[in-house]
């Protein structure tokens, strides 16, 4: 964040305003491999139920009715 307050020339908790100037935060490789693999698989999970019942459908039974 410091670098885009500098970058930026805006500070996101102004030190006039605010006693505390700085969020504390610390980023994980580990983590944020863990949460992309766990929503690649939510996401994928979420696609294969729709793309069953698709694949049972005959293409002739959709456009029949269009």
């Amino acid at each position: 964040m410091p670098f885009l307050e500098r970058t930026l020339g805006f500070y996101i908790m102004d030190p006039d305003v605010f006693a505390v100037t700085g969020i504390p935060s610390e980023v994980h490789v580990g983590e944020v491999v863990s949460i992309v693999v766990a929503a690649l698989l939510m996401t994928v999970a979420a696609t294969i139920y729709p793309a069953l019942q698709a694949a049972k459908t005959q293409p002739a039974e959709v456009l029949r009715y269009e």
